[in-house]
């Protein structure tokens, strides 16, 4: 009992806990239990990150949009999560059971108050979790978790799939922007074949010179279509793509 005592005295002021067995114990079963369940934690921590690897791969390979990502991003945290770009205005969000009037409430004047950081990490009064979205020095937007989980785990396990969902929404735009620049190249490729047909016809016919490439008479609607051109003067020029970002 004296030992104990002094045991309590010594460990006071360093939050250290103090425990009295009422029998003896020998060291190895406590650190076994201890070892255990460190163990324990750890793997469980290992398996709930590979999920969530999995998921995010899996919305990457299936060319989810944004909004399915930010809903899917929310149901994985038990929280809200907004997405905005970099003028501070939201491009997605998903409100968790939360009033979105609340969630966003004043939203670019509360976010211009929180700074941006090339990693994740809370910052701002209100403790936002935010991650970058973008790869390099094209960041275009942030992953905001409003509040912070608490606890340390928690806290962890929250910036780890901030971290993925952001990864897979950087992916999102960076395949969008391919598949564009791909369809520009098809509409010029399929112009580039048109184009030297009708030259090698004009030159079998013994013409002279280049003929007017590409004249709106040359095509039908139905040709005009399937090549994404518009008329402007008498010729043909590709249509600009628009894609809804």
């Amino acid at each position: 009992l004296a030992a104990g005592a002094q045991a309590v005295r010594s460990s006071g002021g360093r939050a250290l806990p103090v425990i009295r067995l009422h029998r003896t114990v020998r060291f190895v079963e406590v650190t076994e239990v201890v070892h255990r369940r460190i163990v324990a934690g750890q793997l469980e921590q290992v398996e709930k990150a590979r999920q969530v690897h999995e998921v995010f791969t899996m919305l990457s390979v299936e060319s989810a949009g944004v909004q399915e990502i930010v809903d899917r991003t929310a149901e994985l945290l038990g929280a809200p999560v907004v997405l905005e770009d970099s003028s501070h205005l939201v491009v997605a969000f998903a409100a968790a059971g939360r009033p979105a009037q609340e969630l966003l409430r004043d939203w670019q004047r509360r976010s211009r108050a929180v700074h941006a950081y090339p990693e994740t990490k809370v910052a701002g009064d209100e403790s936002w979790l935010q991650t970058p979205v973008g790869l390099g020095g094209a960041q275009w937007g942030r992953l905001v978790l409003p509040g912070v989980p608490e606890g340390p785990a928690a806290a962890a396990e929250a910036s780890m799939v901030l971290e993925r969902a952001g990864q897979a929404l950087s992916i999102n735009r960076l395949a969008e922007r391919d598949q564009a620049g791909l369809a520009q190249q098809a509409q010029a490729g399929l112009l580039n074949d048109l184009k030297g047909h009708q030259h090698d016809q004009h030159l079998k016919k013994g013409g002279k010179g280049h003929p007017r490439l590409g004249r709106v008479n040359g095509l039908n609607q139905l040709q005009r279509d399937h090549l994404g051109v518009k008329e402007n003067g008498g010729n043909i020029q590709p249509r600009q793509c628009h894609r809804q970002k």
